[in-house]
């Protein structure tokens, strides 16, 4: 699968990144899409979020993780693109895309490639509120559409 930059400043083109991703030989196509929720804060109500590269590795590293994931499952590839800049509540911040013969392989592979993404590719997060006041976070976890808390995932 040709790779793409794994940083834009512009809104995340889903479809034709999934385009791509089913272009290789593969059984399955598994996605994931870190999208910016309306958090209510203590400051107030988030309505967008900023992220910025904190280090100029953070590439090398996305590609040492996609290695990684072809040598755990092999024949699987991995698709994924990062926005930084402001993204506002509702618009997609990361976009991961797998893909494997199975599907099994695909699920694994996507939950460790999100995993080690957000232990080791330094980004950092700023809310922005209502107000238009902001703050840096000191969390490191992007904003996701669905919790970990709702999901249970296999061992990586």
């Amino acid at each position: 699968m040709e790779s793409v930059p794994f940083f834009t400043d512009g809104p995340i083109a889903f479809d034709g990144l999934e385009e791509r991703a089913r272009q290789s030989e593969t059984g399955a196509v598994v996605s994931f899409q870190g999208v910016v929720r309306p958090d209510r804060t203590d400051l107030g109500n988030v309505v967008a979020l900023e992220f910025e590269k904190a280090d100029a590795d953070a590439e090398s590293e996305v590609s040492q993780i996609s290695l990684e994931v072809a040598e755990k499952w092999p024949g699987t590839q991995v698709l994924w693109q990062t926005r930084v800049g402001r993204v506002p509540v509702g618009e997609t911040s990361m976009l991961l895309l797998v893909s494997s013969p199975q599907r099994a392989a695909a699920f694994l592979a996507c939950h460790y490639a999100l995993e080690q993404m957000k232990c080791r590719v330094p980004l950092r997060k700023k809310d922005i509120f209502s107000d238009g006041s902001s703050r840096w976070s000191d969390q490191h976890r992007e904003t996701m559409l669905i919790s970990d808390s709702v999901l249970t995932y296999p061992p990586s």
